[in-house]
């Protein structure tokens, strides 16, 4: 004799095939969004916000890095770059390795403690 295969409920009323099936209906409706499936990159958002803010962008020459890998490598090779070509440097990178004080470059050298 087999046991019987009882439904699990979740606490809410909901057993696992309800459940599974809520999820699914869910992902397919997220799916189906515009933004979801085919992004389309604008910057008029961005442009407006940083126009309300006075344009910083403009205020200082600035190269700001992002995303996931490479960051620091990036930008020590854009800073050699500008210094190779005369221009006065500084680099802020992170997570510092020993000291809080080598995130920071001036012209190529660490600051002082």
């Amino acid at each position: 004799m087999s046991p019987k295969k009882s439904k699990k409920d979740d606490g809410a009323g909901q057993d696992d095939g309800e459940f599974a099936a809520e999820a699914t209906r869910v992902h397919d409706e997220l799916l189906a969004r515009v933004g979801e499936s085919a992004p389309e990159p604008r910057l008029s958002a961005t442009r407006r916000a940083v126009e309300l803010l006075g344009d910083p962008q403009r205020a200082y020459p600035v190269i700001h890095i992002t995303g996931t890998n490479g960051k620091t490598s990036t930008s020590r090779m854009i800073e050699s770059v500008l210094r190779a070509h005369g221009l006065r440097t500084g680099l802020m990178t992170s997570p510092h390795l020993v000291r809080l004080n080598e995130r920071i470059v001036v012209d190529g050298e660490p600051i002082s403690d």
